[in-house]
């Protein structure tokens, strides 16, 4: 049978969102190098996006190294010496040498597959690692074995360029294993950005955000996302080095990380709690709702926290059901801030002659409300409705009193 609904069957005819996440993994390889620059473990100052290559290393003398980002199919194997794809990014390379002769100490093929690798003496020509670690060794072109001589001759007649000039080139040409493609994210934000000033203490949620943040400035730096008004009228004049264009795509490394780190609220989370939020009772009659609220003389909100107790509760569980590790992380926060709350005001409204459950109701409202207003992201943009049926579960739970403690089982 023809499937009748789009949003149940997957689309495996189209790549395009394989392609966006590999565009996303050369942007979060910019990040690396940005983290990696910013803490002083690599020697650059800035990174350029998409600037002659992939990404660019600007070192404080001026000179540069390239970074080449092709992702593949670990199912497709290692990197060959014979594969396409990696002879044209040396001949890429080879390129930028005739272009900026002398400016590139290091050219880097990054990848998240490795490249082809053995001790065999009949397979090392067939081996990146294995043909670049032998131009290194030697100090021309005839000190090559026949076998890598080959290879070397062979590859400068692909690429169409002069054998001495391709092993100059290849002297300086690196092999980099990058972070696996389907773990990139996580490697970014849990391994590389710790070592940041400032990023050491934050929550997992938090690094996760502050990556994308900066995963987003790589992108538009590749973009040329320009917000610089001279783009206007700049670029008549033909001096590309005040061209808005040219200093979009470079992030200067330790300017780039701050501004991302001032810019961003970090929002504060409760660790998990051993305790949880009491969901989905099919005896909850709210009776003991009721005989709090009645002795804490809140008779006239009973209605109303009835209504949010029981339209919270659905809320949440709601939650649960679309995603429930998700929906944990959202009901601890709620459970632990309008619990902390409501004990704030218990302990200053106490003080005061009974029955002192308005003065308390008041201060409870009142915090979160403007929980909800003015710091959103604290409760997951959960509404102040939904935070006070928080506090009516709670109630429930005999986690939260509106007066002196009582047995719930006397009559009010």
């Amino acid at each position: 049978m023809s499937p009748t609904d789009p949003s149940k069957v997957l689309d495996r005819d189209d790549p395009g969102d394989d392609t966006q996440l590999r565009f996303r993994y050369q942007h979060g390889y910019g990040v690396i190098l940005l983290c990696g620059s910013a803490t002083g473990a690599l020697p650059y100052v800035a990174v350029w996006c998409e600037h002659h290559e992939d990404l660019l290393g600007e070192k404080a003398n001026g000179q540069f190294d390239s970074f080449q980002i092709k992702t593949a199919t670990p199912e497709s194997g290692p990197w060959k010496l014979s594969n396409e794809k990696l002879q044209k990014s040396i001949g890429r390379f080879v390129e930028l040498d005739g272009t900026f002769p002398g400016k590139f100490d290091a050219h880097s093929f990054v990848s998240n597959v490795q490249c082809y690798d053995t001790e065999q003496t009949d397979e090392m020509a067939k081996s990146p690692v294995k043909f670049l670690l032998a131009v290194r060794n030697c100090a021309t072109c005839a000190d090559l074995t026949v076998a890598h001589a080959k290879a070397l001759k062979e590859l400068a007649t692909k690429l169409g360029c002069d054998k001495a000039r391709l092993f100059d080139t290849c002297k300086r040409v690196q092999i980099m294993k990058g972070p696996a493609l389907d773990g990139f994210e996580t490697s970014i934000a849990h391994e590389h950005m710790p070592k940041l000033d400032g990023c050491s203490t934050l929550a997992p949620a938090e690094l996760d955000g502050l990556r994308d943040e900066l995963i987003q400035i790589v992108f538009n730096a590749s973009s040329v996302r320009i917000d610089d008004p001279s783009k206007h009228w700049c670029c008549v004049l033909g001096n590309d080095h005040i061209n808005p264009r040219l200093r979009a795509k470079r992030l200067v490394a330790r300017d780039t990380v701050q501004v991302a780190l001032a810019g961003r609220t970090l929002v504060f989370r409760f660790a998990p709690s051993s305790t949880s939020l009491k969901l989905g009772d099919k005896k909850r009659d709210l009776e003991i709702l009721t005989k709090k609220l009645l002795k804490g003389g809140l008779a006239n909100q009973l209605d109303s926290m009835q209504s949010r107790t029981l339209s919270a509760e659905q809320h949440l569980l709601s939650l649960v059901a679309q995603d429930a590790d998700e929906a944990g992380k959202v009901i601890n926060q709620l459970k632990e801030l309008v619990q902390g709350t409501c004990a704030d005001a218990e302990a200053v409204a106490s003080a005061k002659i009974e029955p002192w459950g308005m003065d308390m109701y008041r201060r409870v409202v009142t915090r979160l409300q403007d929980v909800a207003d003015t710091q959103p992201g604290m409760v997951y943009h959960q509404p102040h409705e939904c935070l006070m049926g928080v506090a009516g579960l709670l109630t429930e739970g005999c986690k939260v009193w509106w007066s002196p403690r009582f047995d719930v089982k006397e009559a009010v």
